[in-house]
């Protein structure tokens, strides 16, 4: 695998940059507008990169940080985010406001990364919440304010499968969650969720 790569920027594209190490080996990586931006032809340049193997193609991603390609590795885990769309939102938000926004399940500012739509943006917090709370410093943690658990995501992505509207389910949530507990398993919660709906 190929973790790293140091050499000469020799040529860059809109989406690309092409680098040539000390042994002569040329090496063409995908990069965040952010990078490709800040870069400069004829520089020495040291990129962090991550391996990306699909069934009929390979390529290399680059990052300026360690954190930033680990951030990436982790994005890429959640379900409908391939690699272009995992650069366009490290290109767009910083790691600790990426960070920020999914511990705390802010669904608004991850839906204004283009091609991130509410239902995607809710779908990567449930995806990477606990993940990304394993991988957040306890400094960081402390300026951050948890206020959507994932079990409350949860039901409210199961309703939504059932055909309930958000408007219909957002409020009644919120009440149902802040009367219940929440310690029981998501499946006893949805159960009890449906009996607290159909008594309203």
């Amino acid at each position: 695998m190929i973790g790293a790569v140091k050499g000469k920027l020799i040529h860059k594209t809109d989406s690309k940059i092409l680098i040539e190490t000390a042994s002569g080996i040329c090496y063409d990586i995908f990069v965040s507008d952010r990078l490709l931006n800040s870069s400069t032809e004829n520089d020495t340049f040291f990129i962090y990169t991550s391996l990306i193997v699909r069934e009929q193609e390979m390529y290399l991603v680059g990052f300026h940080t360690w954190e930033e390609r680990n951030l990436f590795d982790l994005l890429i885990t959640a379900k409908g985010i391939g690699p272009k769309q995992g650069l366009k939102i490290l290109n767009d938000l910083t790691g600790y406001e990426l960070r920020t926004a999914i511990v705390t399940g802010d669904v608004a500012s991850l839906s204004k990364i283009k091609g991130i739509s509410a239902k995607k943006a809710e779908q990567l917090i449930l995806d990477l919440q606990e993940k990304m709370q394993k991988n957040i410093s306890h400094a960081e943690m402390s300026t951050i304010n948890i206020s959507l658990p994932k079990k409350k995501m949860e039901i409210l992505l199961t309703m939504r499968t059932l055909g309930y509207s958000d408007t219909e389910i957002k409020k009644p949530l919120d009440e149902f969650c802040d009367s219940c507990d929440m310690e029981m398993s998501v499946e006893q919660l949805i159960v009890l969720f449906l009996s607290f709906l159909r008594n309203k």
